[in-house]
């Protein structure tokens, strides 16, 4: 059987050149290749709406006309979840992710010369203000993501790039986004029947997200993930209303991992649509050979019984704690 050293150096850090097989007829319109290509069913997750494909044809012919990358933004959240492998830096959940994005999306650099770039933008901000994540935490997840990037960005065409952009770049001044979403905050309290639907809904994301003071007990955990749930949709809001054409602006399509915001639902690797940076990356195996998969906290514990751990090496460009070894199932 294939060792996971093997796998790992034969199938994740090897960049062969892409190849666009089916989608480089020149018989058949650029924009509609392109458009194959982002949304095709093993890269998007859920169903292609109308509303949707107007939004990703329109963004795709901007882009063609203006001759710009197709440009994809994935907002996500500032740091790597509590509780998972690695935290506070990556694992091999964002490894995957790069690699998957690059082999699903890389075959637009061989029919299309501008090519694509895909920005990551962190709420870095605010899981320090809702999460009760330490600062010097969220600079860890940071500096070993934007490297992860940057090791990849060295071995791919020069017209595939990932960047890395932190959402407080974008505001200065702190106490009065601060302000904001405690305003908006305010607003969304007045409403208990959405209050209760925030609940609902967001309560066990809450509950495992957040970073809780020690000594609590579970009545005041619940009061304060309540409390953190509110605030989380009213930076939401806030962030939205400042800096939407951010996301959906010009050529920019926002990439989504969660169904409950909008945007363009797309996986993480072919077999998850989990949020990678509360995931945890594991290989699993498939007859003589493994596969990539990013699974929740959840199920890891499930699993933990049947998970092996399997030491490795990576380039020593992203040798860290959350890469050392592999968790096999």
């Amino acid at each position: 059987m294939q060792s996971v050293q093997e796998y790992l150096d034969q199938n994740i850090f090897t960049f062969p050149s892409p190849v666009s097989v089916g989608f480089d007829d020149p018989r058949e319109k650029l924009e509609n290749r392109i458009f194959r290509i982002l949304t095709n069913s093993t890269f998007r997750s859920g169903p292609l709406t109308e509303d949707i494909s107007k939004m990703i044809k329109t963004k795709i012919a901007l882009s063609v006309k203006e001759s710009k990358p197709i440009t994809l933004i994935v907002g996500m959240g500032g740091g790597r979840g509590i509780n998972t492998l690695g935290h506070p830096g990556i694992n091999w959940a964002e490894i995957f992710h790069l690699k998957f994005l690059f082999d699903q999306l890389g075959k637009i650099t061989k029919i299309f010369e501008p090519g694509v770039l895909i920005e990551f933008c962190t709420d870095d901000y605010a899981v320090e203000l809702i999460n009760n994540y330490k600062k010097e935490d969220i600079d860890v997840y940071h500096y070993e993501f934007g490297a992860a990037m940057s090791f990849f960005n060295k071995k791919l065409p020069t017209n595939f790039q990932f960047n890395l952009r932190r959402s407080s770049d974008s505001y200065p001044d702190k106490e009065k986004l601060k302000a904001q979403v405690y305003e908006e905050e305010k607003k969304l309290r007045l409403d208990s029947q959405q209050c209760e639907s925030i609940k609902k809904e967001w309560f066990d994301r809450a509950m495992n997200n957040i970073d809780f003071p020690p000594n609590l007990n579970k009545e005041e955990k619940e009061k304060l993930a309540l409390d953190r749930m509110i605030l989380n949709i009213a930076w939401l809001n806030t962030d939205f209303a400042n800096r939407g054409d951010y996301f959906e602006g010009g050529v920019n399509i926002s990439l989504i991992h969660f169904n409950a915001f909008p945007g363009f639902q797309t996986k993480t690797v072919k077999s998850s649509n989990i949020q990678f940076w509360k995931g945890n990356g594991i290989l699993m195996t498939q007859g003589d050979s493994y596969y990539p998969d990013v699974i929740s906290r959840k199920k890891y514990a499930e699993s933990r019984d049947m998970i092996k751990t399997v030491k490795v090496t990576t380039p020593k460009e992203i040798r860290y704690k959350g890469l050392v070894s592999v968790p096999v199932l």
